[in-house]
């Protein structure tokens, strides 16, 4: 009886300590988000994901991507916050579970790639707890892959014609003015001119001409210098 009553407490002692090993493991697991893919053909791209982040627990998080098949880039979003499933007290969440979308846009190329599409994402929560977790989709073989377009750029010269103008000169014109004739036979000559008759006709002349050409001053002058020889 002593033997039997021993193993009877070495037994309940075991599944009290086993039984507080899975309480204890299942709060510390209780940190955690649960990560879908859903694939479909995107006519524009080639192929679109979108994956939902589920926070489980009951605490707010900051969610961070760690890695994904394609890069970083082909993302909409890389980091981004979750509110926490319940009334933030801690604890496993309460269903619905509050999420997060992140968009993903793959390239037609990936017709040939074989597999899943694999991200990785990390939990932060309030309580500084952090968790990695990670998700898969399948992208679908029915998609038609959109052609690729080459631009070709024409660039036009334009050569615009040399002109050349030709200026004409204008003709030289000389105009030979004629002198009014007198008496004397050297009336065309202003200077050391004497008259035949003796007459002072030329230096009149002279001076009425001299004058109705605004040359007045010259005929007078003219004049003088006559008479001063005769």
């Amino acid at each position: 009886m002593k033997q039997i009553h021993k193993l009877l407490q070495v037994g309940v002692i075991s599944i009290l300590f086993l039984g507080s090993f899975f309480v204890l493991g299942g709060v510390a697991s209780a940190h955690s988000n649960t990560v879908t893919g859903v694939a479909s053909c995107n006519n524009t791209s080639g192929y679109s994901i979108n994956w939902t982040i589920a926070n489980t627990y009951n605490l707010n998080e900051t969610v961070t991507i760690r890695a994904v098949t394609g890069g970083l880039s082909t993302l909409n979003v890389q980091s981004f916050k979750i509110e926490a499933s319940g009334n933030g007290s801690g604890g496993n969440g309460t269903k619905p579970y509050k999420v997060a979308i992140v968009h993903q846009l793959l390239p037609s190329t990936f017709n040939t790639f074989k597999g899943a599409i694999h991200i990785s994402v990390i939990g932060t929560f309030s309580d500084n707890y952090k968790t990695t977790n990670d998700g898969y989709a399948v992208l679908p073989t029915n998609c038609v892959v959109p052609p690729t377009t080459t631009t070709t750029t024409k660039t036009t010269t334009t050569t615009k014609p040399v002109t050349t103008t030709t200026v004409k000169s204008h003709p030289t014109t000389t105009t030979t003015i004629k002198h009014h004739k007198v008496k004397c036979k050297c009336a065309i000559v202003i200077t050391k001119c004497k008259c035949k008759t003796g007459t002072d006709e030329l230096p009149w002349l002279l001076v009425a001409g001299l004058g109705g050409l605004g040359l007045g001053a010259i005929g007078e002058a003219t004049r003088r210098k006559y008479f001063s020889r005769h």
